[in-house]
Parts: C-alpha cells; structure tokens; sequence
C-alpha cells in the first residue's frame, strides 16, 4: 500500500518503506518558517496515526565568520561562529575535522 505523509497546509508526500516498521518522508517546501502537524494516511483515504507529530520548518542556516581561526592541538580555544538562522536545541554541536564538541546558543546569529 502507498503512504503518504501529510504536512498541514505545507502538503503531502508519498513516503518510502525503509523496512516493515520504517518510513522517511521529504518535506514538501514553504515559503516562510513555520510549526506543521505530521500524519501518516494510505492512498485514498484519512489519516491512519492517531497522533500528529510537530514539525518545524525553519530558515536556511547561514555561517559567515568564526573567530578566532586557529587554536591548540591540546583543544580548548573557544570558537565563536556567527551568520544567521542558528537555532538553539538541546543537541547543538560543532564539528571541527569529524571531532564533534557541545556548542553553545548565544542568539539566532551567534553560537
């Protein structure tokens, strides 16, 4: 049977099986940030989820400077990394070569 994924006012795409209890659904595009409920329904008929899940489209992530540029191999040197659209979750990070660090929010423009 074919699933859909349903978005709210965003709009529907089909989902993909991933295994017998898996699927990965493409979020259609909006044209501004905004919070969406997410069903799941098969071809043709109503939602088949007893829950929506929330969803959140935001903005572009942007990167435009970080300060300083170098630091110790020993680590340490905080890293100040600003552009725009950062938002602050509890899982935030920063990769440096593949080595991932806790990464602070300071504001929508600075980490």
């Amino acid at each position: 049977s074919v699933i859909w994924c349903d978005f709210g006012p965003a709009g529907s795409t089909q989902a993909r099986w991933l295994s017998t209890n898996k699927i990965t659904c493409l979020t259609p595009s909006v044209t501004f940030p905004t919070d969406v409920l997410v069903s799941l329904r098969y071809e043709g008929s109503e939602k088949i989820t007893d829950v929506n899940y929330p969803f959140m489209y935001y903005r572009d992530i942007s990167i435009t400077s970080a300060s300083p540029m170098r630091g110790f191999v020993t680590g340490g040197t905080i890293v100040e990394i600003s552009g725009s659209g950062f938002i602050g979750t509890s899982t935030m990070s920063c990769s440096f070569g593949g080595y991932q660090v806790f990464a602070r929010f300071v504001s929508n423009s600075l980490i």
